[in-house]
């Protein structure tokens, strides 16, 4: 039996409702030469039973369980599982439109210095079809390092998870996903093969995404440490810092900080919020960030809404 060409790696926690959905999507796809492993993340609500009574005679599906370790822990089992060429992600809750495969594959054999394939995709509401309003970005291809970094500073993103496939040599450069889980694990790996592999972007929307717009503070934090967390570790590669002198490199981080200084201190975590405002500032001192050091630790909380506004006037 030959190696298939992509494999399509789909983590699944507690994903009965809409991983038969993903499946058919991947099965619905115009080049047929592909492996879809799901990874059953310890789910409770017999995801695995359920595929399984699904397709009960798909040579292409095959279903590894392991205990729940989260979304990069299952990515990373995915990954070694692996036989084909390529790894495609896709998520439980997502669907690919029937030429994505086709066309990644289409730009990565026209460059074999490509080693990723990444699009824009179209969020959609929780049914799967119902678009919801975008703007896609226009997305960079070839040396994208300068643009994914700029991106986690800028609160932005450049396509979607579901949208990407890699060729599976690369992790053996840049290793697995992070397995700290943060909801920002993805941008991590992103950075990391950005730095040694061309990018191809896709031009049309071929992945619908649910998007969970919680509006939690929680969350906000959870994706403002994870972004912090991003830059520092992204710093740390070689090719980063032949990229940006070191001053450059300080206020990216500074400005990760003082993003997470603001999180804390709307979580109503004020000690928290002094000590990454005061970070910052080492960072990158600036008059605003030692206003910020001070209002933080004598005035009420409400008032680093109040300053931030008064800040945002004064530039204008």
């Amino acid at each position: 039996m030959t190696d298939p060409r992509v494999s399509i790696v789909i983590p699944a926690y507690n994903a009965r409702r809409t991983i038969v959905d993903a499946v058919d999507s991947c099965l619905a796809q115009t080049f047929a030469d592909f492996e879809i492993i799901v990874i059953d993340d310890g789910s409770t609500d017999d995801t695995a039973e359920w595929l399984t009574e699904h397709y009960p005679h798909e040579p292409r599906l095959r279903i590894i369980r392991q205990p729940n370790g989260g979304v990069s822990a299952a990515r990373n089992a995915g990954i070694l599982a692996a036989r084909g060429e390529f790894v495609h992600f896709l998520d439980a809750d997502d669907n690919l439109l029937p030429r994505k495969i086709e066309r990644s594959l289409e730009i990565a054999d026209s460059d074999p210095a490509i080693g990723v394939v990444y699009g824009p995709g179209q969020p959609v509401e929780d049914d799967g079809r119902t678009p919801i309003p975008f703007e896609y970005p226009e997305l960079p291809s070839g040396d994208v390092l300068k643009h994914w970094l700029a991106g986690v500073m800028a609160n932005g993103t450049y396509g979607v998870t579901p949208s990407v496939m890699v060729r599976r040599s690369l992790f053996d450069t840049v290793g697995l996903f992070s397995p700290i889980p943060t909801p920002t694990e993805d941008w991590d790996m992103w950075i990391r093969l950005a730095a040694v592999t061309q990018f191809g972007a896709l031009k049309e929307v071929l992945v619908r995404y649910r998007r969970l717009d919680t509006g939690l503070s929680a969350r906000k934090l959870a994706v403002a440490l994870g972004r912090l967390r991003t830059i520092q570790r992204a710093r740390a590669l070689p090719e980063v810092q032949r990229l940006f002198p070191q001053g450059t490199l300080d206020r990216m981080e500074a400005g990760r900080w003082h993003t997470a200084a603001l999180a804390y201190w709307k979580d109503g975590d004020r000690a928290s919020a002094h000590d990454a405002f005061e970070r910052a500032c080492r960072l990158a001192p600036s008059a605003s960030r030692r206003l910020y050091v001070w209002v933080s630790r004598y005035l009420p909380l409400w008032s680093a809404n109040l300053l931030g506004s008064v800040l945002q006037l004064l530039r204008r």
